[in-house]
């Protein structure tokens, strides 16, 4: 092989496309990009194509949402109130006493 068969440009483009590849890679945990987006469009159509799952789940955020202000404004009148969600009681995630004071209890609500 002699040295003029080496393209340093093309050793150079392949270098640089070996990072972000495996940044994607590890960020899709090894999924192809390409599924995952016609995995999501595939999702998306249905949903689109669906005006009653989608009145439902309008419905369902908007009791969800007003469910959090009204938590949110008992907060604020007394610093106390019962949760508006409860977690599962298998998930422990939030148990801790840092999670029941302000701004942290209305984070993990």
């Amino acid at each position: 092989m002699k040295p003029d068969d080496i393209d340093s440009a093309a050793l150079m483009a392949q270098g640089a496309d070996r990072v972000p590849r495996a940044l994607l890679a590890r960020t899709a945990f090894g999924v192809s990009p390409a599924s995952l987006g016609l995995a999501f469009a595939d999702w998306w159509l249905h949903l689109a194509s669906s005006p009653g799952k989608q009145a439902e789940l309008a419905r369902k955020a908007a009791r969800k949402w007003t469910r959090y202000a009204d938590y949110l404004a008992q907060l604020a009148r007394s610093r106390a109130s019962a949760p508006c969600i409860e977690p599962l009681e298998q998930d422990a995630r939030f148990s801790a006493p840092a999670w029941q004071v302000w701004p942290y209890n209305a984070i993990y609500q």
